[in-house]
């Protein structure tokens, strides 16, 4: 479960050390090429911009009304396979992130610090297969049964359709129009729904094996309960008009 953690968040750390960089950075002829919060917005506008997160690559519109708010639109999608230890159970794991919505931003220092609150439409999801070769054993909710007699066992994780999410940002001017933003927080997306099925069973041990994938079941839905709180860390360039 913690190498899948890292996985799925490994982009947060790029993000991490990109604004470790100093904040004061110079052009040739001394002018500072990241402006002062205290002037990173000089009028209102449009922006358009694009971002790598732990929600994956993305772009968004928004709209600075004023010095205090700004709304903004978003969308965002990765996908990759991988293969990951649930339980007693080792799945190749088809992993898809999608998720797109809108946020209100508030700027209560009229610079470019900013705090956050909006709605994603959540379609992350993960498919998961296990395919036991014949003649082999494999181990289900605590019991052990024959590749022979289980075939392969399905599944799917995911989670509830709109996820709120709250957090802080900061968008910096690197020259003229163009600006560099970063975000961190956390998307509230609930508890994860597991499900898993196998419908290649021998009729003979039915019961037997629906019992004790139950079990795995419910053991997947602890491994991955930490993902109802889901981090997400950006940085991206936006244009503004």
């Amino acid at each position: 479960m913690l190498m899948m953690k890292s996985r799925l968040t490994g982009v947060a750390g790029a993000v991490l050390l990109a604004t470790a960089l100093p904040v004061s950075l110079h052009a040739a002829d001394d002018t500072p090429v990241l402006a002062s919060s205290a002037t990173v917005f000089e009028h209102e506008g449009f922006s358009v911009g694009a971002r790598i997160s732990t929600l994956g690559v993305g772009g968004e519109l928004g709209y600075r009304a004023n010095e205090w708010l700004g709304v903004r639109g978003f969308a965002n999608y990765f996908t990759f396979s991988t293969d990951q230890q649930f339980e007693d159970l080792d799945f190749d794991v088809d992993l898809d992130l999608l998720t797109g919505g809108g946020a209100v931003d508030l700027y209560p220092f009229r610079s470019g610090f900013r705090v956050t609150a909006g709605l994603y439409y959540n379609a992350n999801k993960a498919d998961l297969l296990v395919t036991p070769a014949p003649g082999t054993t494999i181990t289900v909710g605590g019991e052990t049964f024959t590749g022979e007699d289980i075939g392969r066992v399905d599944g799917r994780i995911d989670f509830r359709d709109i996820a709120p999410y709250a957090g802080i940002g900061y968008d910096g001017r690197l020259f003229n129009s163009v600006y560099i933003n970063l975000d961190g927080g956390v998307m509230f997306q609930g508890s994860p729904r597991v499900a898993v099925s196998s419908r290649d069973v021998d009729p003979r041990i039915r019961e037997q094996f629906d019992e004790a994938l139950e079990r795995e079941r419910r053991g997947i839905v602890d491994d991955v309960d930490s993902f109802k709180f889901y981090p997400v860390v950006s940085i991206g360039l936006s244009y503004l008009f």
